[in-house]
């Protein structure tokens, strides 16, 4: 089943942060985010629908047990706005009407995986069709199907405006739509302090993904992030 969601996303992707929140019928059902210190995502829908959140060098070094494969990076890269290194080593893979940049890597937990990124031919050019992250015998652990695309009136930017994003071990489909696009504008520092901090949700348990659950406060947490 594929779920059709409405929502924000805001993202500097320089400072690494990241926020994105989705809703149907007026009730939240995500809320995923990202800052120089820590990630954390939140799936209503998940069998477990804990506040998971982990620091970045817990991920990094293995220690984070990830319920399922979520990377803010990831998304990023899917929507089109990560900077790609150029000392990395690529690989080209073509087949039909499909180029493949292919990028071998370690996952967190010492497993091989490789990074893809599909370009596909439309009659005189050629753009960015897919992003997928695969396992070592190609099968796919998740996958951004870019959808429409939209172009910025101002800057002549051209990113997604609709992605079809997919983890099929987990059965979990989500087909998210970017309206209102704009690119380059400049955030107060009390918003973006506000905006990129992992938020209190009042009746969640917080999940620590390298240390477990999070030692309860009565549901209150300090942080300069804001109450959901």
């Amino acid at each position: 089943e594929t779920v059709g969601l409405e929502g924000h996303l805001v993202c500097e992707p320089k400072q690494r942060n990241f926020r994105m929140d989705a809703k149907a019928l007026g009730s939240t059902l995500e809320d995923l985010g990202d800052h120089r210190e820590e990630f954390w995502f939140w799936i209503k829908r998940a069998p477990e629908p804990y506040l998971y959140h982990c620091r970045h060098e817990d991920f990094a070094s293995g220690r984070a047990r990830m319920p399922f494969p979520f990377q803010p990076d990831w998304i990023v890269e899917a929507l089109g706005i990560a900077d790609y290194d150029p000392t990395r080593h690529y690989v080209v893979e073509a087949g039909g009407e499909n180029i493949d940049l292919v990028e071998n890597a370690v996952s967190p937990q010492g497993a091989p995986v490789r990074k893809v990124t599909r370009f596909t031919r439309r009659q005189n050019h050629v753009q960015v069709s897919a992003h997928l992250l695969e396992d070592a015998n190609r099968q796919i652990i998740c996958s951004a199907y870019i959808r429409e695309l939209q172009q910025d009136r101002t800057t002549g930017a051209v990113l997604p405006r609709q992605v079809l994003l997919s983890w099929p071990a987990q059965q979990i489909r989500m087909k998210m739509t970017l309206e209102g696009l704009g690119v380059n504008q400049q955030m107060a520092p009390q918003r973006v302090a506000l905006l990129f901090s992992r938020p209190n949700m009042g009746g969640v348990q917080s999940f620590d993904l390298a240390r477990g659950p999070d030692v309860s406060t009565g549901g209150l947490r300090q942080t300069n992030g804001y109450d959901r």
